[in-house]
């Protein structure tokens, strides 16, 4: 008899796994020493050849429950029938395994523990599945994903729990059969906006290699995509029938030293938001102000013709001291006016008073806006869905690593010596480094590059960079998602981006994936900030940007 089951959907079961020793009692258990007790008290009170045969039937089930569970260690099989793969992100993977029962024995409560893909394809985590096992029969579990995200995953079962038939015995069956699937990031091609604002230095300048005007050749090698079609070598590749790809030497060359940053900054669950009294408050006041803003306005407008009652008043007076002001504008040379032009003159100082008053409140309006805005600081960090938590360290660090690659890839065609910096728990001494002289070079660490894990939010690029000491005549990129203060302060404070031999010369390729974020007016005020503020310490800071093409 064969079982299979294809995503899961029914069998699985949230929550956390726990695990347990190789035998253990279950709850049912309680229920075993209540019979056992009242087989006891029952023996003993009859003293009859059928009590005794049920008190030697209690007392002798757990042990013959026990038997049973362990030949479970030899008559369970697991296999494996996928392999391990290389495959590239998005790209479809199917995984299989089978269970199958090699006895005669039936177990109809078996948790079997595996690592499968969560639903939304960014990691592998541990599930409990239930399976009820005939007699010589085998259970098949099949399913095809798309990794979202570079990275390395493990399939496969980690362990089965047999039970016996009354669920009162425990037994585990270690099992460790996994597949890993290593899911690499896209080799993409970086913008060319920032190519010449961060790769250009100030202290040196040197010939395109995309250009014709070519010193000399200095390798040949096979095409990898992003080579410029320039570059081909097409009668060398008509006779091996392949693509190759010549290098040139440019005249120049410089060490360039990358530092990427794999830390995960961002929680991973929403922050809480408390909703308070204040803001309801808040925003009562600024109805309150709008409302008065709306009738100094209506009180504020000017005079208009159709105001005769003033205009008359104004006229009754005039004539009164017309004589006398004649007079004495004659004495001082003055104009004489007119009755009307002396109307106009009252009218527009009225006016200009009453605009001076009314620019000064909307001035006194304006700084309490602003001082309210201060008070209430929005989160440029905050995002625009609760969801997006759950995977951002994940979206940002495949992003970062991405850029990562564009940036190498440029730098060694370029003709540039690159030395490669990252965290990795992988490693004897948590860092990787490697220097790359060529494309080759890289390619033989891209796979190791490529499915590096996340580290800790306090191993950041700041402090990968405060381990080399030598930075004479160097250029350092920083590819970072983090841009908060914390990380602006620690890349302004670095001593080796801010000595006379790479001030100016150095960079910051920030992946700012706007998209995720709810602020994106006022993040992107914050970011400006953000490059003024690296620019005066030497660096520049550059929004990396990966054409598809």
């Amino acid at each position: 008899m064969n079982a299979s089951a294809v995503g899961l959907s029914e069998t699985k079961r949230p929550g956390a796994i726990r695990h347990y020793p190789k035998v253990s009692l279950t709850g049912n258990f309680i229920v075993y020493i209540v019979i056992f007790v009242a087989a006891l008290i029952f023996t003993q009170a009859l003293r009859s050849k059928a009590s005794n045969i049920f008190f030697a039937f209690v007392f002798f089930l757990p042990w013959a429950m026990l038997i049973y569970a362990l030949t479970a260690r030899s008559t369970l099989k697991t296999y494996m029938l996928s392999d391990s793969a290389t495959i590239i992100k998005l790209e479809p993977y199917t995984y299989r395994l089978r269970i199958i029962n090699e006895s005669i024995f039936p177990y109809p409560f078996i948790d079997a523990i595996m690592r499968l893909p969560q639903k939304n394809s960014v990691r592998c985590t541990d599930r409990s599945v239930s399976l009820a096992m005939s007699p010589l029969a085998s259970y098949t579990i099949s399913n095809t994903v798309k990794f979202r995200y570079r990275g390395t995953y493990e399939i496969g079962v980690s362990c089965l729990y047999v039970y016996d038939f009354f669920r009162m015995l425990r037994v585990r069956v270690d099992v460790g059969m996994f597949d890993t699937v290593s899911v690499l990031p896209r080799r993409l091609i970086m913008g060319e906006g920032e190519e010449s604002a961060v790769s250009d230095s100030a202290r040196e300048s040197k010939k395109d290699p995309n250009s014709y005007e070519k010193i000399e050749i200095s390798d040949i090698r096979e095409y990898v995509t992003g080579d410029p079609l320039k570059s081909i070598h097409w009668k060398l590749s008509s006779k091996a029938e392949d693509f190759l790809v010549c290098d040139y030497d440019t005249g120049s060359s410089k060490k360039t030293l990358l530092f990427c940053d794999l830390s995960a900054r961002f929680p991973s669950e929403p922050p809480e938001r408390v909703e308070e009294k204040a803001p309801a408050k808040a925003k009562r006041k600024g109805a309150k102000k709008a409302k008065k803003r709306n009738e100094r306005t209506q009180v504020e407008e000017p005079e208009t013709p159709d105001e005769k009652p003033d205009a008359r008043t104004s006229a009754d007076r005039v004539p009164t001291f017309a004589a006398e002001d004649e007079n004495n504008r004659e004495m001082s040379g003055e104009s004489v006016l007119t009755g009307t032009e002396a109307r106009a003159r009252a009218r527009g100082q009225r006016r200009k008073k009453k605009l001076k008053g009314a620019q000064y409140r909307e001035n006194k309006l304006e700084a309490e806006t602003l001082q309210d805005n201060a008070q209430n600081q929005v989160d440029v960090s905050e995002l625009t869905d609760d969801a997006y938590y759950d995977d951002m360290n994940e979206y940002c660090a495949d992003g970062v690593v991405e850029l990562t690659v564009a940036a190498v890839l440029r730098e060694l065609r370029d003709n540039n010596e690159c030395t490669l910096f990252w965290f990795d728990r992988r490693s004897e001494t948590g860092v990787y480094s490697f220097t790359l002289r060529g494309i080759e070079d890289f390619n033989a660490i891209y796979k190791l590059f490529a499915t590096s894990p996340l580290c800790p939010a306090e191993e950041t690029v700041a402090r990968l960079s405060r381990m080399v000491e030598d930075t004479q005549d160097t250029k350092q990129l920083y590819i970072t998602s983090a841009i908060d203060p914390e990380a602006v302060r620690d890349l302004c404070s670095l001593p080796n981006v801010s000595d006379g031999a790479s001030f100016g010369s150095s960079g910051v390729i920030l992946y700012n994936p706007e998209e995720r974020f709810a602020h994106r007016r006022e993040r992107k005020l914050y970011i400006e900030g953000c490059r003024s503020q690296l620019m005066s310490k030497g660096l520049k800071l550059i929004e990396g940007r990966l054409d598809r093409d």
